[in-house]
C-alpha cells in the first residue's frame, strides 16, 4: 500500500511538473517582445509546424537528426571526448536500464517468451547497464570536482542530481547482492516456486546453491560431497533452472555478493534486502518527482532542442510565434555547461580586470539572466547595471552557437536581450550616439549620404560597352566611407566590369542597410531601414531589369538574406549574391582570368559569410584558383574561426576588448607566415588591420575582390 501511495505520488508530481514545464514554452517570453501572440496561438502555430514537419521530406532530417545528435551525441564528440563519453553512459546506461529493468514487464515480457529477468542475457545486460551509468558518474565527479573544467559552474542541483542517480544505482548493486547471499530469499522462492518432497532433496538443493549460486545459509557449508551437489543440480534443474540462470553472470552483483559473505546472515536478520529495496524505489521516486524541477529536466528539453533545430536550421523563416516557444524550450535545454563561454570569441581574449569582473560577459551567465527574465523575475538595479555591459561585451560571432551541445541559437538571445535593454531605457551613450548618427544621416559613420558614391571618382562608372548582365550593387557604409576600405568597391567594380557586367548604384538613396541598429537591439529602427531599402532597390530593378544583388559586406548580405525576411515577412523577389558567390561564378564560367600570384596566403571568414551564412567554400575555391598561390588555412577557420574584433558594435562599445580580440586572431596568422591575410568583409579589413598594428605584424590584408583583380590585371606581384 505504501508502495503504491509514494509511486503514483512522484508520478503524479511528475505529470503535473512535465505539464507546467511544457506550458511555460508556450507562455513566457523574454521580457515585453511580441506581446500579440498569445499562448494558445503558439500551440497552434506549433501542432501547425509538428504536422508540416511529419508530413513533408524534413522528416527525414529529424530522423537523422534523432540518430546522429540525440542518440549517438555527435556535436559533444566533436567538442569534447570525456563528456561526450560521460553523456552516453549515463543517458544510454539510464535508457537502456529503464527499458530492461524499470519497464521490463511492459517492454520486453511481450517480446521474448518464458522471460524472466533472473535469465541470461538480462542478468548479465542489466549489470552492464548499471556499470555504464557508474561509468558516467564516475566520469561527471571527476570533470566536476577534480579536473575542474574550466567555466564548469557546479551549483548545489547538480549535487543533488549526482547524489540521487548514485544512489539508484548503487542501492540497486548491493540490494542484488544482498539477495544472491539471501537465506530468507531462498526459502521464499523455494516455497513459492519449488516442488520438493524433503528435507534431503531441500538439503542437497541448498547446497548447491551455496556452491554455484553465492547462498549463505546457517545450515551447511562446504566443502560438499559431490553426489549431494549433484543431486541438487537436478532438484535445480527441475524446479529452478527455467528461470534462474548462473548468477555469476550478474557480475557486479555476484562480486558484491562475495564480499558481503562474511556478514550476510546478520545482513539477512536486520531486513537488510527489505531497506536497501525501499531505498532503492524511493530514490527513484524521488529523482522521477525532481526531475521536471532541476536541471535533469534537460534529458527532456535538450533532445526536443536538438530535434527542433534540425528541422528548422535551413528550413527558411519560423512563425514569430514558434520562435518565442522554442526560445525558452532552449532556456530548458540549457544546462549552463560552460562551453559557449570557454569557446566565446570575447572571453577567450579579454584580459582587462574590467572586463573580467563582469560575470555577463560570459555567454553562459547570460543564459542564467535570460532564464530569470523568462520566469518574469525582473533583475534589481545593480544586476541591470552589470548587464547593460556585459550585453554588449560580445562580438556577435555566433561561435557559442556552434560549439553548443544542444544547439542553442544563442545568438538570437544575445539580440533579445539587447532589445530587452534599449526598450526599457538602458543604454550606453555610445549607442544613443551610433542611434542619432544613422537616424540623422543614414549612414553608419554620419557623413552626408549623397557622398556614398565618392569612391566612384577613381572608378570608370560608364555604361559597359559590351554588356552580358547587369546587377545592382549594395556598397555599404563601411565600404562607402572609409578609405581603407573604399578600394574593395573600386577593385569589385573594375573586375565585374572587365567581365562584362554592369553595375547600377543606388547613390544617395542607399540607406544603412540596418544591421548595426538591429544588434544593437532597436529593431524598430532597423525595421524602417529595411523598409526603406527594400523599396528602392525594387525600384531600380524595375528601372533597369537587373535581377540580381550582389554586397561586398557580409553584415549587410545577411541582413537582406534573413534580417529582411524577418521584418517584412516574405521572401525577397529578387536574387541575392555575396561577392565571394558571384566572383567564384564567374570564375568558373571563364569570364574572369586571373593570372599567376606566387605568394603564401591565408584566409579569415568573416563571421556574418562563414557560421552566420554558411558561405566557406566559394571564398576558399577562389583562392585556389589563382595559379601559384600557396594557401594555409588558420588554426581555427571555417565554423571554429575566431572573431576579427569588431563585430556586433563592440569596436563601438568597448574599443580596447575588440582590439584585444583582433590581436588574437593576428597571432593566429603569424603562425602561418602568409604574405597576404585574405578576407571578405569591409569590417574585418577594419579590425584585423588595428590588431596587425598592436601585433607589429608584416603581412598585407586584402579584401578577395582586391587579390581577384590582382591576379586578374598583373598575373603577379
Amino acid at each position: 500500500m505504501a508502495f503504491n501511495a509514494l509511486l503514483y505520488t512522484s508520478l503524479t508530481i511528475f505529470i503535473l511538473g512535465l505539464i507546467y514545464k511544457i506550458s511555460t514554452w508556450f507562455s513566457h517570453r523574454i521580457g515585453a517582445s511580441a506581446k500579440d501572440i498569445t499562448a494558445p496561438a503558439r500551440v497552434s502555430a506549433a501542432g501547425r509546424a509538428i504536422l508540416g514537419v511529419i508530413f513533408s521530406q524534413k522528416i527525414l532530417i529529424l530522423i537523422k537528426a534523432l540518430i546522429l545528435d540525440v542518440v549517438l551525441q555527435k556535436r559533444i564528440l566533436k567538442e569534447d571526448f570525456l563528456r561526450w563519453l560521460m553523456h552516453v553512459s549515463l543517458f544510454g546506461g539510464f535508457a537502456l536500464l529503464l527499458l530492461m529493468h524499470a519497464l521490463d514487464r511492459i517492454l520486453i515480457e511481450p517480446l521474448f517468451t518464458d522471460y524472466y529477468p533472473t535469465l541470461n542475457p538480462f542478468l548479465f545486460l542489466r549489470d552492464l547497464f548499471g556499470v555504464i551509468v557508474i561509468v558516467g558518474l564516475g566520469i561527471a565527479v571527476y570533470r566536476r570536482f577534480i579536473l575542474k573544467v574550466p567555466r564548469l559552474k557546479t551549483s548545489p542541483m547538480d549535487h543533488y542530481a549526482i547524489i540521487i542517480l548514485a544512489v539508484i544505482i548503487l542501492s540497486g548493486m548491493v540490494l542484488e547482492g544482498v539477495k544472491i547471499t539471501s537465506y530468507i530469499e531462498f526459502q521464499g522462492m523455494v516455497e513459492n516456486y519449488g516442488d520438493l518432497n524433503d528435507e534431503g532433496e531441500m538439503l542437497a538443493l541448498e547446497s548447491f546453491w551455496v556452491q554455484e549460486f553465492g547462498l549463505v545459509t546457517p545450515n551447511v557449508a562446504g566443502p560438499f560431497d559431490q553426489k549431494l551437489l549433484a543431486r541438487g543440480r537436478d532438484m535445480h534443474e527441475t524446479n529452478c533452472a527455467a528461470c534462474h540462470s548462473s548468477l555469476r553472470w550478474a557480475f557486479t552483483g555476484y562480486t558484491l555478493a562475495k564480499i558481503l559473505n562474511p556478514v550476510a546472515l546478520t545482513l539477512d536478520r536486520l531486513g537488510s534486502s527489505n531497506f536497501l529495496w525501499y531505498i532503492h524505489f524511493l530514490a527513484c521516486f524521488l529523482g522521477l518527482a525532481y526531475l521536471p524541477f532541476s536541471k535533469m529536466f534537460h534529458i527532456i528539453a535538450s533532445p526536443i532542442s536538438l530535434l527542433v533545430n534540425a528541422v528548422t536550421k535551413n528550413g527558411g523563416r519560423s512563425a514569430r510565434a514558434n520562435i518565442l516557444t522554442r526560445q525558452i524550450l532552449e532556456l530548458d535545454a540549457c544546462t549552463h555547461c560552460g562551453t559557449c563561454s570557454l569557446n566565446c570569441s570575447a572571453c577567450s581574449a579579454a584580459t582587462s580586470s574590467e572586463v573580467l569582473g563582469n560575470e555577463y560577459v560570459l555567454p553562459s551567465e547570460k543564459m542564467v539572466f535570460l532564464k530569470r527574465l523568462a520566469a518574469g523575475k525582473d533583475p534589481n538595479q545593480q544586476e541591470m547595471s552589470t548587464i547593460k555591459e556585459g550585453a554588449y561585451l560580445c562580438t556577435m560571432c555566433d561561435r557559442c552557437t556552434m560549439v553548443c551541445p544542444v544547439g542553442i541559437n544563442l545568438q538570437r538571445f544575445w539580440i533579445d536581450l539587447r532589445h530587452y535593454l534599449w526598450e526599457h531605457g538602458i543604454r550606453s551613450e555610445s549607442l544613443i550616439k551610433l542611434q542619432r548618427l544613422i537616424l540623422d544621416s543614414n549612414n553608419l559613420l554620419g557623413e552626408p549620404n549623397e557622398e556614398r558614391m565618392k569612391w566612384g571618382q577613381k572608378v570608370d562608372l560608364a555604361p559597359v560597352r559590351r554588356k552580358t548582365s547587369r546587377v545592382v550593387y549594395f556598397v555599404g557604409c563601411v565600404t562607402s566611407f572609409f578609405p581603407a576600405t573604399q578600394v574593395i568597391a573600386q577593385a569589385f567594380t573594375r573586375t565585374l566590369r572587365k567581365a562584362g557586367v554592369e553595375l547600377v548604384f543606388l547613390n544617395g538613396d542607399e540607406w544603412c542597410c540596418g544591421f548595426p541598429l538591429f544588434i544593437s537591439g532597436m529593431k524598430q529602427e532597423a525595421g524602417e531601414y529595411i523598409k526603406h531599402n527594400i523599396l528602392k532597390i525594387e525600384d531600380v530593378m524595375k528601372e533597369t531589369g537587373a535581377k540580381d544583388l550582389v554586397l561586398t559586406c557580409p553584415a549587410c548580405y545577411r541582413m537582406f538574406q534573413d534580417g529582411y525576411r524577418e521584418f517584412i515577412q516574405q521572401d525577397l523577389q529578387f536574387n541575392v549574391f555575396h561577392s565571394t558567390q558571384y566572383l567564384a561564378q564567374l570564375i568558373t564560367e571563364g569570364r574572369i582570368q586571373l593570372g599567376e600570384l606566387g605568394r603564401r596566403v591565408t584566409y579569415h571568414d568573416p563571421c556574418d559569410l562563414g557560421r552566420n551564412s554558411g558561405i566557406y567554400e566559394e571564398p576558399r575555391s577562389i583562392i585556389r584558383s589563382i595559379p601559384g598561390i600557396d594557401f594555409v588555412e588558420l588554426t581555427n577557420n571555417q565554423e571554429r574561426a575566431y572573431c576579427c574584433g569588431s563585430g556586433g558594435v563592440l569596436l563601438i562599445t568597448n574599443r580596447e576588448m575588440s582590439l584585444e580580440i583582433s590581436a588574437k586572431r593576428v597571432g593566429e596568422v603569424l603562425e602561418t607566415k602568409a604574405d597576404f591575410l585574405v578576407t571578405a568583409c569591409p569590417s574585418c579589413i577594419r579590425g584585423l588591420t588595428m590588431g596587425r598594428i598592436r601585433q607589429k605584424a608584416r603581412f598585407k590584408i586584402l579584401d578577395i575582390t582586391q587579390l581577384v583583380e590582382m591576379a586578374g590585371e598583373t598575373g603577379g606581384v
